[in-house]
């Protein structure tokens, strides 16, 4: 049986980092075990050296995980995944991959996403050329935007598709993300993708335990900001 006791969030961030009013720094807040995968490079990222370090953080955890990744993080979860045996698979219990960008992403928005000083060198982005075509082995639940700058909507859905996961659009949700407290890991973990009402925190705390949570009001919204 699931239980929050033995299941650590592992939170993946994007280009840049997540800061204090991110939605990933908000439910590391909000859960007794979480990890977050640090980068010795955010501004500059490889997909090697991001994958290295995410399989350095989830190694220094003893039980199960569940991913909660953000932009580029989502390809380096993915990666990460594809690299593990059929063992190691089974210690992820689920993976929420949120905004993933279309690769390759373009000098154009780089410049617009206001992470770099204007005259700042632009990443390479080593590694992350193209997104990786392959069912994923874990339950994953993707959530995109319809007005995201660095991933079209059908791109998303096309991802979707060939990643074998259920798509959230977001568009149409932010409102709801506000609405609920996503209390227990383990209760994500058990949400199945296929009768799921769009991985609300409000769903979350039905389908799971409410154990551990913070003290109310507890009110994470996702915005095009923070998405």
């Amino acid at each position: 049986m699931l239980d929050d006791d033995d299941i650590t969030l592992i939170t993946v961030p994007g280009w840049g980092n997540s800061g204090p009013r991110h939605w990933q720094t908000i439910w590391e807040h909000g859960y007794p075990l979480s990890a977050r995968v640090e980068q010795e490079n955010w501004l500059y990222p490889e997909r090697d050296a991001w994958v290295a370090a995410m399989e350095k953080t989830v190694e220094q955890v003893p039980g199960r995980v569940v991913i909660a990744a953000h932009s580029p993080g989502c390809h380096t979860a993915i990666e990460w995944l594809l690299t593990l045996s059929l063992v190691q698979q089974g210690k992820v219990q689920g993976m929420l991959l949120v905004a993933p960008p279309a690769l390759p992403i373009t000098p154009q928005q780089m410049r617009a996403s206001g992470e770099l000083p204007a005259d700042a060198a632009l990443p390479s982005f080593a590694g992350f050329g193209g997104a990786r075509e392959q069912r994923l082995p874990v339950r994953t639940i993707l959530v995109a935007s319809q007005d995201d700058p660095f991933c079209p909507f059908d791109e998303a859905q096309r991802l979707a598709a060939i990643w074998g996961t259920r798509l959230v659009d977001a568009s149409t949700r932010r409102a709801t993300w506000a609405a609920g407290q996503p209390r227990s890991v383990a209760g994500w973990a058990k949400v199945d993708t296929a009768a799921d009402a769009g991985l609300t925190p409000t769903t979350i705390q039905q389908v799971g335990r409410t154990r551990h949570g913070p003290p109310e009001p507890w009110r994470p919204v996702i915005t095009s900001a923070v998405v």
